[in-house]
């Protein structure tokens, strides 16, 4: 008959059992759950219209850094950075008051390095006021020879000037405009020859559209009736234009685009709006944009009537092929004239910075910025943008490495707040 252990032999085996275990456990690797980055539904439909469905994968997307950008950068610069150098462009208006607080004056200079001298453009007189604005920007040439801005005569009347930095001169383009009304420049207002600016009159109601040649005053006025508007210059085919209309306004359901060239009548092409879908138009932020090549045009768009989803769909045009293709992003996103040189990345700004589209494989790519970041330029097929008073470069391919190419804020902390930034010709 075997005789019972001790209660205490078996406390000791139990304490001896639990010791070898924990010593087992602490030599085993510790799984830790994986990084992970915020994951969109991009696009839950990517299709071509009035064709069968296509489908595509769901892809990654960088995480927006939502803390100081200024701890992003790398120091110093890393090896695939160090070829990329840029100097930009710094043009700000100044207001003088009264002691009523009433605006008497108004300046616009620019910067260019080493940043000392400024250069005076127009210095208004007579209780004019310089006109800036989201809808009334200072809009430069690509050539950053030429720019646009509209004046105020007081309370009667508005007038559109180009300053012209060869000769330093400013010359009206337009004037007597109604001062009741807004001066619109379009970021494509200019076309590639440099001489014919596109103006837009927003009269609240309807939209007058003038091309205007700065060198000889010519004028064309588009067909009001149908509300015809520029949309933008063809960026490879000097005198063609892209225009948008609504053949039975004030119904804006029905959107008609055309290609067409100074000085004839008939478009070279025109291209109906899908049934179901009309222009989500605001001059506050862009809705439109055309790739370098000048074949791809991209619409901010909404259904007919409004869909329960308060979010844009994106509509793809073809110009050489007349086909279209919606985009999906599920998120508020807006475009921006600013594409890579291979056509492939554009430019997006969002509630939360800027966003690089894969136009090949329709997917975001998420910009380390916040929602003041602005592009500006894109170099070596790096986007270059401001943020935060710093020049940044990043590539899509490579979103992770942000590269800090200039510091301007000491030199902004001394001028107008109203500014805007241009990179010099010679760096792109």
């Amino acid at each position: 008959m075997c005789k019972k252990a001790p209660l205490w032999h078996w406390v000791i085996l139990y304490a001896f059992l639990f010791l070898i275990c924990t010593q087992l456990a602490a030599c085993l690797p510790v799984h830790h759950p994986a990084d992970t980055y915020a994951r969109f539904p991009l696009p839950t439909s990517t299709k071509r219209l009035n064709l069968r469905e296509t489908s595509a994968d769901l892809h990654p997307t960088i995480t927006p850094i939502t803390h100081d950008i200024q701890a992003t950068h790398p120091v110093p610069l890393p090896e695939m950075c160090s070829d990329i150098a840029s100097k930009v462009r710094i043009t700000y208006v100044t207001f003088e008051e009264n002691n009523d607080n009433k605006l008497v004056g108004s300046s616009m200079y620019f910067l260019d390095p080493p940043y000392i001298t400024p250069h005076q453009i127009y210095t208004s007189n007579n209780g004019e006021t310089i006109n800036v604005s989201n809808l009334q920007p200072v809009l430069w040439t690509n050539d950053l020879q030429k720019v646009s801005f509209s004046v105020s005569s007081g309370d009667t009347s508005r007038s559109v000037y180009v300053y012209d930095d060869a000769t330093k001169n400013v010359l009206p383009v337009l004037t007597s405009i109604n001062s009741e009304y807004q001066v619109i420049f379009p970021r494509f207002s200019w076309d590639p020859t440099e001489k014919w600016l596109s103006v837009l009159i927003d009269e609240g109601y309807a939209i007058q559209s003038h091309i205007i040649n700065v060198n000889t005053g010519e004028t064309t006025i588009l067909n009001y009736q149908s509300q015809e508007q520029v949309l933008a210059w063809h960026p490879l085919h000097a005198g063609e234009f892209i225009t948008m209309s609504y053949p039975d306004f004030p119904n804006e359901d029905k959107v008609v685009i055309a290609l067409r060239v100074l000085g004839q009548e008939t478009p070279v092409k025109t291209f109906i709006f899908p049934d179901g879908y009309t222009i989500l138009m605001d001059w506050r932020r862009s809705f439109f944009s055309i790739s370098p090549d000048g074949n791809l045009a991209v619409f901010k768009s909404q259904t007919v009537p409004i869909g329960t989803s308060s979010l844009p769909i994106y509509l793809f045009l073809t110009l050489d092929t007349g086909e279209w293709a919606e985009y999906l992003p599920q998120q508020e996103i807006s475009v921006t004239p600013f594409w890579s040189s291979d056509n492939r990345y554009l430019t997006f700004s969002s509630k939360t910075g800027l966003q690089i589209l894969d136009v090949t494989e329709h997917h975001l790519i998420n910009i380390p910025s916040n929602v003041t970041a602005k592009p500006l330029a894109w170099l070596s097929n790096r986007l270059v943008f401001e943020n935060s008073h710093k020049v940044y470069s990043i590539s899509p391919r490579r979103p992770e490495t942000l590269c800090l190419i200039q510091d301007i804020s000491a030199i902004v902390s001394n001028i107008s707040p109203l500014f805007w930034i241009n990179i010099l010709p010679e760096w792109r």
